[in-house]
């Protein structure tokens, strides 16, 4: 850009003198407006160009992202503001399953973190964010997603056969069929059984279904076919088939037909070789208990090879005969003997025990008991245990029963569920399950928080909410209110399928008691217990109040003195004064309201009118507690001095008059009535002196 500007300076710059006049140009103007016009249009561009990386990079700032599969989460954040030097300078990618603990990346402008679930087969609940430090709250830099995934689904056999090898020294083929496959997807196919060995292959199906087939495999013994997701190996499925063994002679050979339902007869199909044609031949079916022929069959060959099919009897041994009948002393050829097993019968639900760890420990060592009852002698069962996860922790495939009844004891097992199954080799439409659940063991971190509703109201009731938490998932609980040792009530049982806490309510409980709650492990030994106690405070009573007339005051209104106790500290009152005769409020006094700091509380009304009779009551706010009383305000009556004492009666002598037609009681009258004067104004004096002083 700079060497652009330089040359084009250099093309316009104006000659410093003028040819025709000689005299010096004007420097730093533009020969003409071309020159200007090409700046403008160079301006733009460059604007325009900066304008539009400006805007992409805008587009493209502080990107998060998040990708959740079965398997697990992969959380993106690109184009963010590269890491500061400072505390906290960093961008964050977080990411937390239920009840696990919170995984923290930091990354500087841009990140991908993959989090795999600790088991696909499985739904997890998670929290995953991302956070830009320069800019912790803005709401499309910084995103928070909870998310529950969905569980893997596992590839599953439908099938698996093994046909009947009919030619001695022959061979069968294993067939495994499958569905729910990902197609491309590779998986690992094997089959264990016989004296092969284990046979390991790599199968990649084109569509979600699809067979295997091991060929030329040994007739005879049990396989058992397993297929694994090479990718996540947590999905695998395993089935079982019982093949049956090659005749072994190969002159004449049984081929059986076993009974496959409860009642019905076995079949013998005879196969004979080397034959002449235009021979006759006799074909001898032999119990091979007594030796009694049970079936015979002659014919003429027409083919070097024949074949006879006869009844047979469950449970019975046979074995056949053939012979040429134009050779009197020939050898008959001998089959081997066939053993038929008995029919097959519904299979007993398996009895599965659980054995607890009832005590308090931190590694589960529970048992499983399993007893197996209804097995018919002689036939050939798979007995499998599987854990949550469909894993076997125990296996006994091709198992001959010689009893009715198989047991077993699994130890050390972890805690979880447990199925047992039972499947007759030959004929898997006879199967039956169980399981048992083996629950944590018993734990001392259980956790009670109780939380009182108080009395309110005198003569009332309260209550006590309990809640209980930490306690171990699937356990025998019960949770008991006590009241001095003694249960009150039935005792409750806690629900602990989940790990959720449970809250019990024990209402209508008597105030002023200390309760106590117990949550008891009823499996546990020795018994483990969880207790928390509280106080439910008396009920508040109604307060007690006292009134007087503090002063009577000549003037005709007087001060009431109101005394309060038995008050509810905290509880806040209000004081009225009210005419009793009308229940009208006294004019200019006003209520008087305040909040109990102690249970006692002295207040003085003043200004009510004497003459009346008043009530005074306080009520709380709720008005649940309240109180009254009342009072008569005396007229005050005018001061007045007492008489002097009375002195005995006294003979005065009066001088002797003359008389002159005057008499004494007159003057002795006026005297009298002005000395009362005088007092009545001595009295109205101090009155007023009183009322001076007290507007003072």
């Amino acid at each position: 850009m700079n060497n652009f500007l330089v040359r084009w300076r250099a093309a316009n710059r104006t000659p410093r003198f003028d040819k025709s006049t000689g005299q010096p140009r004007k420097r730093g103007l533009l020969r003409d407006t071309r020159g200007i016009a090409a700046v403008v249009a160079l301006a733009l561009v460059v604007g325009s160009g900066l304008a539009v990386v400006s805007v992409s990079s805008a587009a493209e700032a502080h990107t998060p992202s998040i990708k959740v599969t079965c398997e697990g989460v992969t959380v993106t954040g690109l184009y963010y503001e590269a890491s500061g030097s400072g505390e906290g300078q960093q961008n964050l990618i977080k990411f937390q399953l239920q009840g696990g603990e919170q995984q923290v990346v930091p990354f500087s402008k841009n990140a991908t973190q993959y989090f795999a679930f600790p088991n696909s087969t499985q739904a997890h609940t998670f929290t995953a964010s991302v956070t830009a430090w320069n800019n912790p709250t803005h709401t499309s830099w910084n995103r928070t997603w909870t998310k529950t995934s969905t569980p893997c689904v596992s590839q599953s056999i439908i099938d698996v056969t093994a046909p009947r090898c009919d030619v001695p020294g022959g061979s069968t083929d294993i067939t495994a069929t499958f569905k729910d496959l990902v197609a491309e997807r590779s998986y690992e196919v094997t089959l264990a059984g016989g004296a092969g060995g284990t046979k390991t292959a790599t199968y990649t199906p084109k569509q979600t279904t699809g067979s295997y087939t091991w060929a030329g495999t040994a007739a005879g013994p049990t396989y058992t076919v397993t297929i694994t997701d090479k990718t996540n190996r947590d999905l695998t499925a395993s089935k079982t088939v019982q093949s049956v063994a090659c005749p072994e002679l190969s002159g004449i050979a049984i081929v059986p037909t076993e009974c496959t339902v409860p009642g019905e007869s076995a079949a013998i199909k005879v196969n004979v070789s080397d034959l002449v044609i235009g021979r006759e031949y006799r074909i001898d079916v032999v119990n091979a208990g007594s030796d009694a022929i049970v079936d015979s069959h002659t014919f003429i060959a027409n083919a070097t090879t024949g074949a006879y099919n006869s009844a047979a009897t469950p449970s019975a041994s046979y074995y056949v005969t053939v012979v040429d009948t134009s050779e009197s002393n020939a050898t008959p050829l001998k089959s081997s003997v066939h053993a038929f097993l008995p029919c097959p019968e519904a299979i007993t639900k398996p009895t599965v025990t659980a054995t607890q760890c009832d005590v308090v420990s931190t590694d589960a060592q529970g048992e499983v008991t399993v007893a197996v009852e209804g097995l018919v002698p002689g036939r050939t069962y798979n007995i499998v245990v599987t854990d949550g996860a469909k894993n076997a922790v125990f296996t006994n495939s091709g198992f001959v029963a010689t009893t009715d009844r198989f047991d077993v004891e699994l130890s050390e097992l972890a805690e979880g569920t447990y199925t047992v199954t039972v499947t007759d080799a030959l004929v898997p439409s006879y199967t039956a399950s169980t399981s048992a659940t083996i629950v944590p063991c018993a734990t001392n971190d259980t956790t009670i928080e109780l939380a009182a509703e108080q009395c309110t109201v005198p003569g009332g009731a309260a209550a006590i909410t309990a809640t209980v938490s930490n306690f171990a998932v699937g356990r025998d609980y019960t949770v008991t209110l006590m009241l001095n040792n003694v249960a009150v009530g039935a005792a409750q049982k806690l629900d602990s399928s989940t790990g959720d806490a449970q809250k019990f309510t024990f209402a209508g409980l008597e105030p002023a008691n200390t309760y106590r709650v117990i949550v008891t492990d009823t499996k546990s030994s020795p018994t483990v217990t969880a207790a928390a106690d509280t106080y439910l405070a008396a009920c508040p009573g109604n307060p007690v109040v006292m009134v007087t007339q503090a002063e009577c005051n000549v003037l005709g209104a007087s001060t009431i003195s109101i005394s309060a106790k038995d008050l509810v500290v905290g509880q806040t009152y209000t004081v009225t004064v009210v005419t009793k005769s009308t229940g009208d409020a006294v004019a200019g006094v006003a209520p008087i309201t305040f909040e109990a700091d102690k249970p006692t509380r002295t207040l003085d009304v003043t200004n009510v009118p004497n003459g009346e009779t008043y009530t005074v009551s306080i009520v709380n706010a709720d008005k649940t507690l309240s109180a009254e009383g009342d009072i008569t305000l005396e007229v005050c009556d005018l001061p007045t001095f007492p008489l002097p004492p009375e002195e005995p009666p006294a003979t005065i002598e009066l001088p002797t008059l003359a008389f002159t037609g005057s008499s004494t009681i007159a003057p002795t009258l006026a005297g009298l009535g002005f000395l009362q004067l005088g007092l009545v104004l001595v009295g109205f004096s101090i009155a007023r002196r009183r009322s001076v002083v007290r507007k003072g």
